[in-house]
Parts: C-alpha cells; structure tokens; sequence
C-alpha cells in the first residue's frame, strides 16, 4: 500500500466510523507519513469515544432527509445540479449531503444524496452506487424507493423519494414515549421492510430511531442504507469494518462479527425498548463500556423505566434481545408475526373492553349517579343506617332520571346554540377573528381564559342561588323552615333555574375542552397534560353541584303517617321501627319511632315532604 493511499484509507475510516487494521495501515507508511497516522490514529480513537456516547447524536453515515417542512412548490430559488433544482439542504455527511429537489421532467418532489466536490476517492464512489443497486432491488412502501444514481461533472448522487414527515427519533423528543400499540405498529412495518430488504441480500446494519420515518400519510419508512452491506459479502467475511450506531448494536457486532439478519433484528428490538421507555435496553459511554455491559449482562427491563407495558410485549422485544443470535427470531418475518399476535390479542381485548364498557358501563355509571344524590338526600335528611336502605335498581332508576333531565336540558341548549349561530354567522366570523386576535388558538391560552370564565361563572351561580344550595345542603331537621323554603311544594322553580344554570355552564366548559384537545392534536412540539386539568376540575364541580340535589327537590315523596296529632313522613324503616320527619315540630324534627306504638297511625298517602301543611286534612 503506498503512503499516499494508507492516509486516504485512513482518513476515509476515521469519518465513516469504520474500525481500521492501523498495524496493516502503519507498514505501509514511514517517515513523516508514519507521524501523520499517528496523529490520525489519536483522532480516530477521540471519534470512536464521539460516536458511542449516549446521546446517540453522530451521523456514521450520511443522512437522510429528517422532519420534512412546508413543501416548496415555485421551484424558482435554489441551486441546479444537472436537471434538478435544489431547493433545501436536510442533511449532512462527511462525504456528502441530501438535498430536497424538484424533478423537472416528472414534476416531483425527490431527495438526492449528492457526494461534495471533493470526494474523489472511487471506493467511496462504489459504495454510493452500491447503495443504490442495493436498494434498487427492494420495491416495498416500508423502505424508502430509490429512482437512480446521476453522475453530473464529477459529483455522484443518489436520486430517491423525498418523505414528508419524521424520524421516530424526533416524534419521540417532541411527544415523549410511544403507546405500545403504536410501537408494534411500527415494529410490524419494520419487520415487513427489513423482510424485503434481507431477501433482496442485504443487511441494514443502522436500524435506529433516526434512520425510521413516519411519513405524513402514516407510512413507517426505512431510510439511510449507507453503512448497510451485502449479505455474501459479511458471510464471506470480508474486513467491511463495524459500522452503525453503538447503542443499537448487537454484542455479537460489537464484538467483532460481522453483522447479520439477526443483529438488524437486534436493532429493531432496541428501537421497540426506546420507544416505549426513552432509554436504552444496554447503555455505555463508550464501546468498551457497552462491550462490558453486554458481557456481564447488565440490561434494563422495560418495568425499569415504564411500568403498565404489558408482559407478552416484554416477552417479544426481549426475544428479539437475546444475546445470543440463535435464540432471537429466525427471520423478519417472524419478528412481525410474533408481533401480529400482540396486535391480534391486543384487538381482541380492545372488543372484550369495548363490549364490557357497553354493557356494564351505562347501568353501572347510572346506579353510581343514584348512589350519589341520594348519599345528599340522606345527609339532608337526617336519613342513617339501618333506616337508609335503597334497592339497586331504584338507584339505577333514579341515575337515568337525573342523567335523562340533565342531557335533555343540554341538548336542547346545544340545539338552539346550533340555530342562532346559522342566523349570526357574520357575529360568528367576527367572534372567530377576535379569538384568532386574542391567541385563543393556543390550546393553553385557551384553557386559562375558559377556566377563568368558568370560576367566575360558577361564583355568579352561586352566589345568585345561594339560598336553594343552602336548602339542599341543610339538615331539615334542625333547620329553620324559612331556610328550606326553596324545596317546599309550588317553589321548585328557583331550583330549575339554578340547574339549567349549571347544565349550560358544563355545555360551555365540555365545548372548551374538545377545542383544548383538537388544539393540541395539532401541536408539533411538547404538550402537557395537565393543560385542560383545571378546567375539567371545574366542569366536575359544575356537574356535582348540578346532580347532587336532584333527588331532594324532584326525588322527596315519602308515606305521610299521623304520629299523635303531628303530620310525619316516614324516611325509612328497619324491622318493627321507623324513622320520621315531623316538619310542625320543633327542632330536631326528626324521631325513631317503634310502628307498635298506638300513636303510630298510616294513612296511605304519598307526597312531598316539604308540602305545606294543610288543616283540612
């Protein structure tokens, strides 16, 4: 090997992160060279300690286009490289960059890998078109198509489709961690893509985060086959040196064999455990590190990081984990079947919830209703154990009653919100640029500005129906009467207004709340879940003091009884006693009394027990 070429050999190996022989390198230098391989040889080992750090930032081979922007469509700016306009840079490499273009002829958008200038080296050349003949060979909407290699002056390029949307990576710093339905979703498609690539002969080698797009249409993309080689060619054992990312490496590849199948499967088990937990299954700061860790078998679990990841999805990635490449899954296509079965359980459980929520949800969230506005009936009425007694269904019956007034009155409400706003639709244009104005379109902004609107309009109510809240939460039976008048018999209507007051009340505040989470669905960057919590923490309030009173002002009819000469209300009964409500008694009102007793007399009317005493009867 001549000087000349054992510095090029090495300088092409230290920027493409291949492990170099420096001994074989180093016989062929001498002098001055052997001085300057040295120095080259410091630098390669400072690159390789850069490359494995956790932070997973380094590019070892030239990258593809990431986050697509807004597509460009004038096409009038930009530099041309042979019949192509370039219109942006995404990406960068030591040997080249990937530019967005516009194809002229076929009037479409592509990505074209373009070598710099000054890469002249023929070997870095052929691995470009290799490249391309490579992936040439797959056709497969999981992996990235690729139309071409031009050749114009002396720069080469790689012509392929241009992908509109992210890298899992990017998802994965903007939104945080991947539900696990959505990880095997993508594991499916990655299986399916890495399927067709192995039996085109080739392996990845760089399956990571960075490298899987999720085009806007969707589409998971596998991307960047740079560093990928032959599948003859690594079992024939040809010194192709290591090549991808650390942290996403087999141990068998960074041990020093050659990468295979199963180290890509490797990879895609890696980037499942990322997903769903941002982290890595084996961290190191460097590759000694990871070597050693993998060595004493000190990997994470999921559990470590993410707790509610279901074990048969624990059981799949770790599979595809194993250390030894024997016992991971044969094939791509096995890896995806394994995780169709989870997508196939997880279906099922999905119908099993769905039919369980269906027909047990609605009796059970109404009886619950019942339970709760009679746990108010019976603390304003004096009514305890063992007098307190209500068959399940009578709860049941009375959550439809109240939930049936309340979603009426809001259908109603939302039906005449519905017909004015047809008749205002030029003061609705108006409102629409007002919130535009006053930033309503930032979900945060408008979650602050309902929720404040919402705790003054829940003080207004209150405030204007302080005496009916004051009567429902009162004890009648030591109560002044003037204080429960609201609930007496011909004076509900107060109470009317005060409910239909909170019913329209909860209508705005839910409005709020779907526009809150239609905002943020659009948002790009972080989002926080606790944006709508104060404003949902106000329409519960809002439907606990709506629900709360509605057995005792709608719901009170009880068996009149004559104890002695006194007008009484029988509120509950237990074996041979009775417990009563006398309202023309003096405080406390209410009596147990034994049912034996001869002043005890039944009359067979039911009423209101806040109806006004009458003398003829």
């Amino acid at each position: 090997m001549s000087p000349q070429l054992a510095i090029d050999k090495a300088i092409e190996g230290i920027a493409d992160g291949v492990a170099l022989d420096w001994n074989a390198i180093d016989s062929g230098a001498a002098g001055d060279d052997r001085e300057l391989l040295e120095c080259l040889r410091l630098l390669g080992d400072i690159a390789g300690v850069c490359r494995s750090s956790v932070d997973d930032t380094e590019e070892i081979s030239i990258p593809q286009p990431a986050a697509a922007t807004v597509p460009d469509t004038s096409h009038d700016d930009g530099e041309s490289w042979g019949r192509y306009r370039l219109t942006e840079k995404v990406g960068e490499g030591s040997f080249g960059s990937v530019y967005r273009a516009w194809d002229p002829d076929l009037q479409r958008e592509i990505a074209i890998k373009i070598l710099h200038n000054r890469v002249a080296d023929a070997h870095i050349k052929e691995r470009l078109l290799a490249e391309g003949r490579a992936l040439a060979r797959v056709r497969h909407p999981n992996v990235v198509s690729v139309f071409g290699v031009e050749a114009h002056g002396d720069r080469a390029g790689l012509c392929m489709e241009f992908v509109h949307g992210s890298t899992l990576e990017s998802e994965l710093a903007a939104r945080g961690t991947f539900s696990e339905r959505d990880a095997v979703g993508i594991g499916q498609e990655l299986s399916r893509a890495l399927a067709a690539v192995h039996a085109a002969g080739f392996v990845h080698r760089d399956v990571k985060g960075r490298n899987v797009m999720r085009g806007d249409d969707g589409r998971i993309v596998l991307m960047d086959f740079g560093t990928g080689r032959g599948t003859q060619e690594l079992k024939a054992g040809a010194r192709v040196g290591i090549a991808g990312t650390p942290l996403y490496m087999a141990p068998e590849v960074l041990a020093g064999l050659p990468a295979s199948e199963a180290s890509d499967l490797y990879s895609v088990g890696v980037l499942l455990f990322r997903l769903v937990t941002a982290a890595y299954p084996v961290e190191g700061r460097s590759i000694d590190e990871l070597r050693a860790a993998h060595m004493q078998g000190r990997r994470h679990p999921v559990s470590e990081h993410r707790a509610g990841v279901s074990r048969s999805f624990v059981r799949v990635v770790d599979a595809a984990l194993s250390p030894d490449p024997e016992r991971r899954y044969p094939t791509a296509e096995g890896f995806g079947e394994a995780l169709a079965g989870l997508s196939r359980k997880a279906r099922v459980l999905r119908a099993l919830r769905v039919v369980t929520i269906v027909t047990c949800g609605p009796p059970l969230l109404l009886a619950a209703l019942g339970l709760f506005t009679t746990s108010a009936y019976n603390n304003t009425l004096g009514r305890f154990a063992p007098f307190n007694h209500d068959s399940p269904l009578f709860l049941l019956q009375l959550g439809w009653q109240s939930s049936f007034s309340t979603l009426l009155g809001m259908a109603l409400m939302i039906g005449i919100a519905g017909a004015t706003a047809r008749l205002f639709r030029p003061l609705a244009r108006l409102v629409a640029r007002a919130a535009a104005r006053a930033r309503l379109d930032d979900p945060v902004v408008l979650a602050q500005s309902a929720g404040t609107l919402g705790v003054l309009a829940l003080g207004a109510i209150v405030w204007e129906f302080s005496e009916v809240i004051l009567a429902c939460f009162s004890d009648i039976s030591t109560s002044s009467l003037e204080r429960l008048l609201p609930l007496q018999e011909g004076q509900t209507g107060r109470a009317f207004l005060y409910r239909l007051s909170l019913n329209a009340l909860v209508v705005g505040l839910a409005a709020a709340l779907v526009r809150i989470g239609r905002l943020r669905a659009r948002q790009r960057g972080p989002r926080s879940a606790w944006t709508a919590a104060p404003l949902a923490a106000i329409l519960l309030v809002s439907v606990a003091l709506s629900e709360l009173p509605y057995r005792i002002i709608w719901k009170s009819k009880a068996e009149r009884i004559a104890f002695g000469n006194e007008r009484c209300y029988v509120l509950g009964e237990s074996d041979h006693e009775s417990s009563i409500y006398c309202p023309d008694l003096t405080p406390p009102r209410n009596r147990i009394v034994d049912e034996s007793d001869p002043a005890f007399r039944r009359t067979g009317i039911t009423e209101n027990i806040f109806s006004l005493p009458d003398a003829s009867r």
